[in-house]
Formats: structure tokens, C-alpha cells, sequence
């Protein structure tokens, strides 16, 4: 009985480590069908479009919880201290900027029109890249084959990775230095910095994605790319495909948007900007 009990206990253990191999072996190769694209940075972000918040069609959010709960803890908490700091001191809090001194602001301006040069700057670099790019497609398609990545192309795009970072450090580097030796307002001063730093993150994004469409299109790349995945990352996402995207509008337009990730183009309504209906909101807002 007991040379039976082991031999059914050892040929169950063994079915049951067949299960799991069997197992491990669909789940890797579940795993290994996934798209595996090698340039991460072209992924589209902003793929579908959404109604406004000051449109009529969003979703309702309320967060009337949030307020209540803040409300409770400050009457709770502080109250007391608000009517004795009240009738010792008086009121003594004031706008923003109010106190700041004029060479301030003056400091503040210069540091916000630098921004664009450092826009231009950037513009310039991915624009300086096209002409060898295309030189390769156009002699590529004359002599019937696929386009390579050149050595010269290689050499350009480490120039203008070197270049790229001496620009997005002076974004954020001038505004830091202005502000900490210059603007003695912390407001204007967080003003100067919060802008330099986003459009530091801005200009990251929009170097690595041109650089990854660029690869993409060239067989070997930094990373292998089929012609699917070459035409997932322009053809299916986006409506403007490299090079066409190195333009002083798109690049401007990036900076406006309320995003960090660049894409070439991003999901719009059918009915755009709708300028009237913005300047309605706005003046309900101000008037409310």
C-alpha cells in the first residue's frame, strides 16, 4: 500500500509540473507576442480626443468632498488662531507681486522671451538632420533598395544629441541663474523657474521622439524596427508623418499644449477651436 500511495503521489507531482511548464510555455509566448517596438519614445500618447472642460459635453466631476473636508479642517484647526492673529496684527496679506521690486518684472520678461530662442534653437538642430535624412530615402528609392543608417547620418545625429543637450540645459540653467541672482520676488522668481523647467521637459520629448522617427525609418537603427512597427509609429498614429513635422508651427503649437509628451500631431475635434464658445466661458468665469 505504501509503494502504491508513493508512486500515485510521484506521478501526480509529475503531472502537476507538465501543468506548469505547459503553463510558463503559453504565458511566454503570450509574452513574446506582444510588439516588441524598439523606439519607446515615438509611442502616441494623446491618441483620442475628448470634450473640453469648459464644454458641455465633458463628463461631470464634482469634488465637493474635497472642498468640504478642506473647509472642516481649516475651520476647525485654525480658526481660533485666524481671529487672535486678526485683532493683534490686522490684515496683512497681500497679492502676489504687489511688493516686488520694478527690475523684478524686468527680469521676469527677459526670461520668458529668451524661451522662444531656445524653441528656435531646437527647431533648427531637428532641421538641420532632414537634408542627409532625405538625401538617404531619395537614393535609396534610385537604386532600389532599403534605406541604411549612413555614417554620416550616424555622425549628424550625435551632433545634434550634443548640441540638443547644451540647449535644453541653458532653457533651464538661465532661468535658475536669473532668478536665485536676480529676481529677489520668490513669486516671479517660481514664475521664471516654472516656466524654464517645463519647456526643459518639453524640449526632452520632442528630441527623443524625432529622433526615434528618424530611426524608425532607417534599417539599422539604435533598435530594429519591421516595416509594421515603422508604420504603426507614422502611417496609423499620426496624421503628419516625419519630416514633415520640423516646422516652426508644429514645434510652437507644442509649446502651447498642455502636454509634456511631443507627438507629430495630436487628436483634434472635428469642429476645432471653437474661439466663441471659449471667450463665452471665459467671461462666465470672470463674471461669475
Amino acid at each position: 500500500m505504501s509503494q502504491e500511495s508513493s508512486r500515485q503521489s510521484v506521478s501526480s507531482a509529475e503531472e502537476t509540473s507538465d501543468i506548469n511548464k505547459t503553463n510558463l510555455a503559453k504565458d511566454s509566448k503570450n509574452h513574446n507576442d506582444k510588439p516588441n517596438l524598439g523606439y519607446k519614445h515615438a509611442y502616441a500618447i494623446h491618441v483620442k480626443s475628448a470634450p473640453s472642460a469648459l464644454s458641455k459635453e465633458a463628463p461631470p466631476e464634482s469634488y465637493r468632498g474635497f472642498m468640504n473636508l478642506a473647509m472642516l479642517i481649516l475651520a476647525a484647526s485654525n480658526f481660533r488662531l485666524i481671529i487672535e492673529n486678526f485683532l493683534k496684527y490686522g490684515f496683512l496679506i497681500s497679492t502676489p507681486g504687489t511688493i516686488a521690486a520694478p527690475y523684478d518684472y524686468t527680469y521676469l520678461t527677459i526670461c520668458v522671451l529668451v524661451l522662444p530662442l531656445n524653441i528656435f534653437c531646437a527647431y533648427q538642430i531637428e532641421k538641420s538632420i532632414i537634408t542627409p535624412f532625405l538625401n538617404e530615402i531619395k537614393l535609396a528609392e534610385k537604386e532600389g533598395r532599403e534605406p541604411t543608417l549612413t555614417p554620416t547620418i550616424v555622425k549628424i545625429n550625435k551632433q545634434a544629441g550634443m548640441l540638443h543637450i547644451i540647449n535644453i540645459t541653458l532653457t533651464l540653467l538661465f532661468p535658475a541663474i536669473i532668478s536665485y541672482f536676480a529676481i529677489f520676488h520668490p513669486f516671479l522668481g517660481s514664475i521664471a523657474v516654472f516656466n524654464g523647467l517645463a519647456l526643459f521637459l518639453k524640449l526632452i520629448s520632442y528630441a527623443f521622439v524625432n529622433r526615434d522617427l528618424r530611426l524608425s525609418q532607417l534599417i539599422g537603427g539604435i533598435s530594429s524596427s519591421s516595416k509594421e512597427e515603422t508604420k504603426i509609429l507614422n502611417a496609423d498614429v499620426y496624421s503628419v508623418q516625419y519630416p514633415n513635422n520640423i516646422t516652426l508651427k508644429n514645434i510652437f503649437y507644442f509649446w502651447f499644449a498642455p502636454t509634456l509628451c511631443y507627438q507629430p500631431s495630436y487628436p483634434r475635434s472635428p469642429e476645432g477651436f471653437r474661439l466663441k464658445f471659449f471667450l463665452k466661458r471665459c467671461g462666465e468665469i470672470v463674471l461669475a
